[in-house]
């Protein structure tokens, strides 16, 4: 029976680490925010069970023992806590959800302070009743919300968003976690110590511990077990959600990159049979592309002007041979703050070093409100 009291805590203890372990802050995954709950029920219940491990041995100090049933309280409520968000987690967008959050929320609360109040009251064995109806009410309800909630987080929240993803892979860990809340909610909710009430006198651990053979605390430290193990697996959904993270980010940097080749074939495509004397620059000033008709006004050859500067090839100097300000983009008469600049008198200069009267229209190129280029159409006002 000792060994049964040590795995039962140490499995508690391990459910409270393997959390803490497979914990991740970055999660947007709601189960993630609420997980410290149950962390804190496994961390208590762990203590608690190892108190009366100690208790077996040698007399403890009259603290713990006090404080014994107020630690299976404190424990049961987080695990009540954790099992309502849960569900309600699980139920977001039902129709029902404002009632079943009433429910389990202000009434479900009010009725445990209630019940506890007027039972210690009447009560003439207070410790003892106190921790037989702290697993009757948020013991049992706590552990049967956390078996429903996991049920329904698993369907209404991961496979129905994810069909087509890698979550079904952790499918088993997340059943046997919910049948191992209700499980336990059974054999640690409902069979408690035997007490002077009608329940507590008829549904026991001895009755059914005598009519099982053996002791009903190895059913809970089994679950305790399976709890800890299928808890572990059932977390690993965190690594599942940064793969899916990871695969639609490919997917999207790919459409980006599939839909930017488009563009540039498109606009390519549109400059060589393009009658306009149209050239494309990139955020630098850059050339990135011009049409034919604007590459033989400039007297450029083939690709020559591609990947020059605009302004230090046909735009450095004014129509009288004076040089601009400096041979930089930033102050071309070109560049804009992010609005169509519209010149009808100007000049561009040609490869072989003489100018032309021009009008143009620079158009800045945006992406994500963010200016990436600059579109100039031109027109020869020398012909």
């Amino acid at each position: 029976m000792n060994f049964v009291f040590f795995i039962y805590g140490l499995s508690f203890y391990s459910l409270a680490l393997t959390i803490f372990l497979r914990y991740d802050g970055r999660s947007v995954l709601r189960l993630a925010h609420i997980l410290w709950l149950l962390a804190g029920f496994a961390l208590l219940h762990g203590f608690k069970e190892w108190l009366d491990l100690w208790r077996m041995y040698s007399e403890i100090p009259k603290f713990f023992v006090i404080a014994n049933p107020l630690l299976l309280l404190a424990s049961y409520l987080l695990l009540y806590e954790f099992g309502r968000r849960l569900l309600l987690e699980s139920l977001t967008g039902a129709l029902f959800l404002p009632s079943v959050r009433f429910i389990v929320g202000p009434v479900g609360y009010a009725t445990m302070i209630v019940t506890m109040a007027v039972v210690m009251y009447n009560s003439g064995h207070r410790s003892l009743d106190l921790s037989i109806w702290s697993r009757y009410l948020p013991g049992f309800l706590g552990a049967l919300m956390a078996s429903a909630g996991t049920h329904l987080y698993f369907k209404n929240r991961l496979t129905t968003n994810d069909r087509e993803e890698p979550v079904h892979r952790h499918a088993l860990s997340w059943r046997l976690a919910t049948g191992a809340f209700a499980l336990y909610g059974i054999s640690a909710g409902l069979i408690v110590e035997p007490g002077p009430g009608f329940l507590a006198s008829v549904l026991n651990t001895t009755t059914v511990s005598g009519a099982l053979g053996f002791p009903v605390q190895i059913i809970r430290a089994v679950c305790a077990l399976g709890l800890a193990l299928s808890i572990g697996h059932v977390l690993q959904i965190f690594h599942v959600e940064h793969e899916l993270r990871l695969k639609r980010e490919i997917r999207t940097r790919q459409s980006a990159l599939n839909l930017y080749e488009e563009t540039k074939n498109f606009l390519h495509a549109l400059l060589k049979t393009s009658d306009q004397c149209i050239v494309q620059l990139d955020s630098r000033g850059v050339v990135v592309a011009a049409s034919a008709l604007a590459l033989q006004k400039l007297m450029f050859q083939g690709n020559t002007l591609i990947g020059h500067a605009f302004h230090t090839q046909c735009h450095h100097s004014r129509c009288d041979g004076t040089r601009r300000a400096e041979d930089i983009w930033s102050n071309s008469p070109i560049h804009n703050s992010g609005e169509p600049r519209i010149q009808t008198q100007d000049c561009f200069w040609r490869a072989n070093g003489t100018w032309f009267r021009v009008s143009y229209v620079a158009t800045p190129i945006r992406a994500k409100e963010v200016i990436c280029g600059t579109l100039i159409v031109f027109n020869d006002l020398s012909e």
